[in-house]
């Protein structure tokens, strides 16, 4: 298990920013994985986080469902 080496305090502000501007437009802010991922979506944090989530057009609304250390995804 990998622990964040910064203040756990400033990596939730950071994190936060970054996941309001997916607020307005995610497709603007992310990238959309490939098969077989299609449908998911993707923002790094801190060039070491990836953020995976789903796009919810019919409630406006974004669902996450990964974070995970980019080493840990393959």
């Amino acid at each position: 298990m990998r622990r964040c080496t910064l203040r756990p305090d400033i990596n939730l502000c950071i994190l936060l920013k970054k996941l309001l501007k997916l607020e307005n437009s995610p497709q603007l802010y992310a990238k959309p994985l490939r098969v077989p991922l299609a449908g998911i979506w993707e923002i790094y944090f801190e060039k070491r986080w990836r953020v995976l989530f789903e796009i919810d057009e019919s409630n406006k609304s974004i669902i996450i469902v990964g974070f995970k250390h980019k080493d840990e995804m393959t």
